[in-house]
């Protein structure tokens, strides 16, 4: 039987598996490292939707060959609006 698994134990029905449960000391340090890892990938996944969109409309292109821009500037040479 695999490790873990109670065997002969004429509570529980035949077929029935039951795992013994192990306490597990937890790293607070490595999960909050792994916490904050998932959070910093979920909104940099969340935020591409936004970077296409400046794409598809054009505003690194024209960032890239006016320099800073105010909104105002922005949306006149890309006919959006400054908003």
């Amino acid at each position: 039987m695999p490790d873990g698994l109670i065997s002969n134990d004429p509570e529980i029905p035949i077929g029935k598996k039951r795992w013994r449960r192990s306490a597990m000391a937890i790293d607070e340090a490595k999960l909050q490292q792994l916490l904050g890892k998932m959070l910093g990938d979920a909104g940099a996944a969340m935020s591409i939707g936004l970077v296409i969109l400046g794409d598809t409309l054009g505003l690194y292109k024209a960032m890239a060959a006016a320099g800073p821009l105010t909104s105002g500037d922005l949306a006149a040479r890309t006919g959006t609006a400054p908003r």
